[in-house]
């Protein structure tokens, strides 16, 4: 069956889905047109016009949606029956103009070209009147006897007779069939016909799309994100990459354009990027391309499959969906069904690191003289919070609740009367958390609170990113001491290590995800969305791995440590 034409009983129906545009959730039911008992080849002609029309009709309805001008239309049921409604009303005088084509191909004789003139206006202007009495609804003659008016004024077109009667002339004398003057005539007729049909197909093609551009929505954006957190957030510098990335290997369209073929065409491009490539000297985003093809051969290991998915898709689809809301026009990337490449490595599985490793790190970070080398590492092992959040903590963050020491992260800090944000991941990293007694056991607490400033001063002294170099001098650290980077083996795997010692001491789960800062499973556990004391107790008295020796935390000089510059170079190994 041709498109939006299908067969009832009843002959021929006309159908039209209600555009996305206006139904989001793609729930309505088509508009249905009754054409009645046709020929298959006059139900076409009639669908297309129709289509054309419906077309029209729904870009009118989204310019007056968009422009505030029409809120009667926000309901399917007046959408669906005001074109319906429409399409109804033009449908006689679509049929009159078939009837108009079948004079000029012959198929209805007509005496004469002036004869064939007077019936086809007699006609259309007639049908064009109802067609307007019906939209408007303001002609109760209309609504009576609608039916009967259209048949009176199709005759005018098809029926030489009538149209002579109504037009009072002289009755059809017999004559010779059409001759070559009128057939051309007629011929002339339906060109026109044809030409205003072709304006009408173009006038739906034209549009005007509302939405940004993807590079001017990505600016957009950008600039929001800037306006809320300032130029500092390393959010901003992620969103300039990818973007740039996105725009060297995809076109530049409205964001609304984009569709599920586009992203997987991003995708396998992309997918080849090797890892890192962004820290090579030579790393040039005018040759994007060019060291994209250069590792098709994979050569390099290609960027894992969660930086490719999260990254750079899950980006580029942050801005288009920021876009669409700016231009509001639905997002339709949400439910689609991407293939990501085998070439791109899976996500790896972070281990915890053993016993052994941890009495590596931590000798090793006492044995350098650095405050932070020494106390970061184990106040991340006891806390199992995350390294940007530690990097900013100082002494009067810390206080006594219940008995306990716990501490309040900020999400800003002034520092020489200059704001900055907290670099934390989610709203739980900002949750308090508890001070394992070990800290207070050596003086530790004690010492920070009684400082100004931040705990570990040596991460901001002429350091742009302090968690960005906090994660630098780790990661020296743990390789020195053996740490596997296959294992990722890093900073980050000391919160591994918190929860899995959480689960061997049989610790409620619902008490170590709100010590570690992460959200909670569902509304109920939400009650109450605090350490309760003894929750608080239970922590900063939970018994330490007896393989790990914390006694070389034990007499250590906090002030001396907390002036000794950082050394460069690779750490010295302990000798075990």
């Amino acid at each position: 069956m041709p498109d939006h034409l299908t067969r009832t009983q009843a002959g021929f129906v006309f159908q039209i889905r209600i555009p996305k545009t206006l139904d989001p959730g793609l729930s309505y039911a088509p508009i249905r047109v009754t054409l009645g008992q046709v020929r298959i080849r006059e139900a076409k002609r009639l669908a297309t016009q129709l289509a054309c029309a419906a077309h029209l009709a729904f870009g009118r309805l989204q310019r007056k949606a968009i422009e505030g001008g029409e809120p009667g239309m926000k309901q399917h049921n007046d959408v669906g029956r005001a074109v319906r409604d429409h399409l109804t009303a033009i449908l006689p005088v679509l049929r009159g103009l078939d009837g108009v084509g079948q004079i000029a191909d012959g198929s209805l004789p007509v005496s004469s070209p002036a004869m064939a003139m007077q019936m086809a206006g007699a006609g259309l202007t007639g049908l064009l009147d109802l067609a307007a009495d019906r939209i408007s609804g303001t002609s109760a003659l209309v609504s009576a006897d609608a039916p009967a008016l259209e048949r009176h004024y199709l005759r005018l077109i098809t029926d030489e007779g009538a149209a002579r009667a109504h037009l009072d002339l002289p009755p059809l004398q017999p004559a010779p069939a059409v001759d070559d003057r009128v057939a051309g005539v007629l011929e002339e007729i339906l060109a026109t016909q044809a030409a205003l049909q072709a304006q009408v197909q173009g006038m739906a093609s034209r549009t005007v799309n509302p939405a940004p551009l993807f590079s001017e929505a990505s600016r957009a954006y950008q600039d929001k994100l800037r306006s809320a957190h300032g130029e500092g957030y390393d959010e901003l510098n992620y969103l300039r990459h990818r973007t740039e990335v996105f725009l060297a290997l995809m076109e530049d369209k409205p964001v609304n354009l984009y569709g599920e073929e586009d992203l997987q065409q991003f995708i396998d491009q992309v997918a080849f990027m090797p890892a890192n490539a962004s820290k090579d000297d030579d790393y040039d985003l005018a040759r994007i391309r060019e060291i994209i093809a250069g590792n098709r051969d994979l050569a390099r290991k290609p960027i894992s499959r969660a930086t490719l998915k999260n990254n750079y898709v899950g980006k580029v689809k942050t801005i288009i969906r920021a876009g669409c809301r700016q231009a509001k026009v639905p997002f339709q990337l949400d439910d689609i069904r991407l293939v990501y490449p085998k070439i791109s490595p899976p996500k790896r599985q972070r281990m915890a690191p053993d016993y052994e490793l941890l009495n590596r790190i931590f000798a090793m970070g006492v044995a350098s003289g650095e405050l932070t080398k020494a106390m970061l590492p184990l106040t991340g092992f006891v806390t199992g919070r995350r390294i940007g959040l530690l990097s900013f903590l100082r002494g009067e963050d810390i206080r006594q609740y219940h008995g306990v020491w716990i501490a309040i992260p900020p999400n800003v800090v002034t520092v020489d009367g200059a704001v900055r944000i907290v670099p934390y991941k989610t709203q739980e990293s900002l949750s308090v958390f508890v001070l394992h007694n070990l800290l207070a056991e050596i003086g530790f607490i004690d010492w920070a609170r009684r400082r100004d400033g931040f705990i570990f001063a040596s991460l901001h002294e002429g350091v742009v990113n302090p968690a960005d170099t906090a994660q630098k001098r780790m990661g020296r650290l743990f390789r020195a001491a053996g740490a596997n980077p296959a294992l990722l083996e890093t900073f980050h795997s000391l919160r591994t290590a918190k929860i899995n010692f959480d689960r061997d001491l049989k610790i409620d789960p619902r008490t170590t995800r709100l010590q570690v800062g992460h959200e909670l499973l569902d509304v109920h556990e939400g009650y109450g969305g605090s350490l309760r004391r003894s929750e608080l107790h239970e922590i900063a008295n939970a018994p330490l791995p007896a393989e790990i020796d914390f006694t070389v935390f034990r007499g250590l000089d906090f002030d001396t440590m907390a002036t000794n510059h950082p050394t460069r170079g690779r750490p010295k190994r302990i000798k075990s």
